[in-house]
């Protein structure tokens, strides 16, 4: 098959440890044609969807990534393609909206996956709301009244900002943290984005699993553990993987939300649970494939790709 990857640029990429490119080398392992584009190498001329992109393989074993990408770079009608990846990682701005918007014009012509539409309507720490069964007490609010009266009821809690990733200013503050006002204000004058808090859970000091979903079904499971001087439990930020099994609460879990994301075409979904509560849905580009096969052996590059052939079989472009 032809088939095209949305990821992000290549100075944020390690080709060592990231997903997508785990991905994209099992999909070239299966004789598969793949092309890669970035969101500001997106056209939209005179109705026609075009992305500037280079073959994987014209890049893959050179050590100079971007020069090989400006030698190798074409405009290429997103037509072309069989099969589009959506990889790219929030933060869920403006830019990222747009090739949502561009690329849902073509999804009953090309299988693309995750379904931009849903990707764009399902923001990752806003979509795990929608389950407050199995969701811990949480408020999104920029209005200081609420936050403090939050606090108040479930005393030490997370704050965040609602639409950033990979641990980005994330805080812990205790009931009596004298914090909370400044903290507020650096993050509304950051971002100009809601504020999400939630209770703080005690035991993501055994870790915060990652539980991997595709098509709806859960297929593995990671830990990953904080360093000992760190809240954060994310990969990013210096967490440390840890081989894990899909537990029976976990299960319960995915079978709640499994649904939902089949239903929206969510196929690749990576979700996060501490002490039995789902804290967020991954949904635009679940990470940890790399640490998984190297702490469990899983390639779920394979099983993916098994998927998508599976879906290729009754997908038919309109």
């Amino acid at each position: 098959m032809k088939v095209g990857i949305l990821l992000d640029e290549f100075e944020k990429i390690s080709f060592d440890t990231d997903s997508t490119i785990e991905i994209a080398k099992e999909g070239l392992n299966r004789d598969n044609e793949i092309w890669l584009f970035f969101p500001s190498s997106i056209i939209l001329l005179e109705n026609k969807i075009y992305a500037i992109a280079v073959q994987y393989k014209d890049i893959v074993n050179n050590p100079d990534k971007k020069g090989a990408w400006e030698t190798s770079k074409q405009r290429v009608s997103l037509l072309e393609f069989e099969v589009i990846l959506m990889r790219h990682d929030p933060p869920y701005n403006m830019r990222y909206l747009t090739s949502c918007y561009i690329l849902e014009r073509i999804k009953e012509r090309v299988f693309i996956t995750n379904d931009p539409t849903s990707l764009r309507s399902c923001p990752e720490k806003m979509f795990a709301t929608k389950f407050p069964d199995i969701h811990p007490p949480t408020l999104i609010t920029n209005d200081l009244d609420q936050i403090i009266e939050f606090r108040l009821t479930h005393g030490d809690i997370i704050i965040k900002p609602l639409y950033q990733f990979r641990g980005t200013d994330i805080f812990y503050l205790k009931q009596d943290d004298r914090n909370l006002y400044s903290i507020i204000e650096s993050l509304e004058n950051k971002y100009n984005e809601p504020i999400i808090i939630q209770k703080y859970l005690p035991e993501v000091r055994n870790g915060d699993k990652r539980v991997f979903l595709i098509g709806g079904k859960p297929v593995a499971a990671l830990n990953r553990i904080a360093k000992s001087d760190d809240l954060r439990s994310n990969m990013f930020v210096g967490g440390m993987p840890q081989k894990a099994e899909i537990s029976t609460t976990d299960k319960r879990i995915c079978n709640l939300i499994g649904p939902e994301l089949s239903k929206l075409g969510l196929d690749f979904v990576g979700i996060d649970i501490i002490g039995g509560f789902l804290t967020e849905i991954n949904v635009t580009a679940a990470t940890g494939l790399v640490q998984l096969r190297q702490v469990s052996g899983i390639d779920l590059s394979k099983d993916f790709w098994d998927f998508i052939e599976c879906k290729m079989e009754n997908f038919a472009p309109t």
